[in-house]
């Protein structure tokens, strides 16, 4: 829609800014607020197309920056979290779920991370060419961390020639950066268990870098990476149980009954099922009552049976959607 063009200016490197992302964070959470109204005045279909919506929304976030993605995460986990709400006490009619499930199965967000890296090491690398032309190395290092103000001078494109210690320490720092963000790129097709497994990371080879000369972005940028992969996994995670809870009530508004395995599921929808992309084998499912329960083992790669963490840990349990009826 047009008002969802932002018109970037992606010349600005590190100092674009995004302020439609408030906007993208707040709409999500008033949509979500907007589906559990019509859940309790049993307007089920319709709470689950708010949900869609909101799924929708991280759309306009898909840039190819890691701030973008992680947004995007956000959203499908405030989404992910109305839904299953939804899903607890309702049964939604079978069309309704069955199409919802197209839309999450066709969700990448393996390739949106990828191409967020390769964006970030783009604007690393302009941001060295502005350092190595600069009069002033040690000055404008500041300024192109912080949002330019009017009485900072642009840098100027002429060449010049910088003390002995300036120029290796900017031809350390992007080597440094680039080898290490050239291992990022390639882990990050992986899911986050086999990346988590590789050793010695990118993050402890952050970590441990040669004192002199000081590799500043380099030790600044690179071990935030890891936080995002795992964030990243996670948000795969809720599409997958969220997936599958929708193929569930499917099943049961047309058998009746739950099924009584995810195979007897799959089985009867002549497709497979996404696995969990932190155990890499099936999400756990087991009905309980009137009801299901179904989990990932989560980002401490733990089966905890089921057990939600405390909200100060979410890296601990797992991550579990669970119906009453």
């Amino acid at each position: 829609m047009p008002r969802c063009d932002f018109k970037l200016d992606w010349s600005k490197g590190f100092h674009l800014t995004f302020p439609q992302y408030s906007e993208l964070r707040n709409c999500s959470r008033l949509l979500a607020l907007q589906s559990l109204l019509l859940l309790h005045q049993g307007r089920v279909d319709e709470a689950l197309e708010v949900c869609r919506a909101n799924l929708r929304v991280t759309n306009a976030a898909d840039d190819p920056t890691l701030n973008g993605q992680s947004l995007q995460y956000e959203i499908i986990g405030v989404a992910c979290k109305s839904l299953g709400a939804v899903l607890r006490e309702s049964h939604p009619s079978a069309a309704r779920c069955s199409s919802l499930v197209h839309e999450i199965a066709d969700t990448d967000l393996v390739a949106g991370y990828v191409g967020a890296l390769e964006g970030q090491r783009a604007t690393v690398i302009a941001l060295f060419e502005k350092l190595r032309v600069s009069r002033n190395p040690a000055k404008d290092t500041g300024h192109l961390l912080r949002q330019p103000t009017t009485s900072d001078k642009p840098a100027s494109r002429r060449r010049v020639k910088l003390a002995p210690f300036w120029r290796w320490m900017i031809a350390s720092d992007e080597l440094t950066y680039l080898q290490l963000m050239e291992r990022t790129i390639r882990q990050a097709s992986l899911p986050y268990r086999r990346a988590v497994r590789i050793h010695p990371s990118v993050e402890e080879s952050a970590k441990h870098l040669p004192k002199m000369p000081p590799r500043l972005f380099t030790a600044m940028l690179v071990p935030a990476y890891t936080h995002i992969h795992l964030t990243r996994d996670r948000a795969i995670a809720s599409l997958g149980l969220a997936e599958i809870a929708l193929l569930l009530k499917a099943y049961r508004a047309g058998h009746g009954r739950y099924p009584v395995s995810l195979p007897q599921l799959a089985a009867a929808n002549d497709r497979p099922l996404p696995t969990d992309p932190f155990s890499g084998k099936p999400f756990v499912y087991r009905r309980e009552g009137q009801g299901f329960l179904i989990y990932s083992c989560g980002p401490n790669l733990k089966d905890d049976h089921g057990t939600q963490p405390p909200p100060d840990k979410r890296d601990e349990g797992d991550i579990v959607m669970r119906c009453a009826r």
